[in-house]
């Protein structure tokens, strides 16, 4: 399900920033089977820039324009904002948006447009990334665009209902449980993940994040209800199959772990990342001891680690340390953690975490600053601050 991934440490180290390009192409490749027979008009003072994180405004009016069509495409009419882009079938349309442009939707729609707030919403956050990281913006973009919509609503797109459907051996071969940031959990289900419901698929893990029972489907991750379980057995049970699931799909999916260092000078200033193409190597921490043992059998997690998840291609983690060399390790691994959070799809938390005894603490946090800038704050807890200081005396 995933697409291939440039090397981690490529992306950090030696990665291709768009906003220090000369700008792209931004028109459709010609064979792109999202491109049309005819240009689109440009957009006029009706449909103005919708600005996107990491693309210039060039690009991203055309990042916007190309899901507006691939939407149409499906027979959805499409309202863009920067955040999210609401649609819905024209005949659907309880509130359409007034728009004065010359046709009949913004940015080019050839279908009327939902207002503002109306039918559903299609996120942008991870399309965005994914294009900002595109290798070819012009000739990457409309390809990306028409995975992203089709995957989601397209033909081979799953629905609730057929997934909720299944027979169970299918149903329990395709559960997985799966660390998901709890600001995309439904209003609803954010109280599960903040207090243990012992017949809730959530579960609370730490200050954002929590675990989630999902179905995996060659198209999508469905996050699961209370009421998608009806019937299907005890909670107990199926969070066993679900970390089965999930052991066997990070096995199977070619984890690569690779130390990563300050600098040659400094060696002992370093963390791992373990990072694959699955959905779910950013779920490695609740497996964490097992992974450890099979991967990195020199670490000894009775101690304490040190871990994030950026996103949900990736786990950084760092074992017990001491003095400077442990300081230099936490403040690497939380500026690649903000970086990677901030640029990559499928973001989880920009936060590290520490693991002792059973117990998970977030210690970092990011700080907005009056000039628009953010800072890391790193707050380690007691136990950590003493094996920091002890390399000091």
């Amino acid at each position: 399900m995933a697409p291939k991934k440039r090397n981690w440490l490529s992306r950090i180290f030696g990665s291709h920033d768009a906003s220090h390009d000369t700008p792209h192409r931004t028109s459709p490749a010609p064979n792109s089977p999202a491109n049309p027979s005819a240009p689109l008009a440009e957009p006029g003072p009706q449909d103005p820039p919708v600005p996107l994180p990491r693309l210039d405004l060039h690009q991203s009016t055309a990042l916007i324009r190309q899901i507006v069509r691939t939407l149409n495409s499906l027979g959805y009419g499409a309202t863009p904002t920067p955040e999210v882009v609401y649609y819905s079938k024209p005949e659907h349309i309880q509130k359409p948006l007034s728009y004065p442009g010359p046709t009949p939707g913004p940015y080019g729609g050839q279908l009327p447009a939902p207002d503002y707030g109306e039918g559903s919403q299609l996120g942008l956050e991870n399309i965005t990334k994914q294009c900002a990281n595109a290798e070819d913006f012009g000739r990457d973009m409309p390809v990306l665009v028409e995975h992203f919509v089709n995957s989601l609503l397209g033909p081979a797109a799953s629905s609730e209902r057929d997934l909720l459907s299944l027979p169970d051996a299918e149903f329990y071969s395709r559960l997985r449980a799966r660390l998901m940031a709890i600001d995309l959990l439904p209003e609803q289900s954010r109280a599960d993940a903040l207090e243990f419901n012992p017949d809730s698929p959530i579960r609370p893990y730490s200050d954002d994040l929590c675990i989630n029972l999902v179905l995996d489907t060659p198209n999508s991750v469905l996050a699961l209800s209370p009421g998608s379980l009806n019937n299907r057995g005890p909670i107990e049970d199926l969070f066993r199959i679900g970390y089965r699931n999930l052991w066997q799909e990070l096995i199977d999916s070619g984890l690569d772990v690779q130390p990563v260092r300050a600098s040659e000078d400094r060696p002992n200033e370093r963390f791992w990342a373990i990072e694959s193409g699955s959905y779910y190597a950013g779920s490695v921490p609740l497996l964490m001891n097992e992974i450890l043992e099979r991967y990195l059998p020199q670490i000894d997690p009775s101690e304490g680690l040190v871990f994030s998840t950026p996103h949900r291609h990736i786990t950084l983690v760092r074992e017990m340390g001491e003095g400077t060399d442990l300081l230099g390790s936490i403040k690497m691994m939380a500026a690649v953690t903000a970086q990677e959070f901030s640029r990559q799809a499928g973001a989880l938390s920009p936060r590290l975490m520490f693991s002792h005894m059973a117990e998970i603490t977030t210690f970092t946090d990011i700080k907005a600053k009056g000039d628009g800038r953010a800072e890391i704050d790193i707050q380690p807890p007691a136990y950590l601050m003493e094996r920091i200081n002890q390399g000091k005396r």
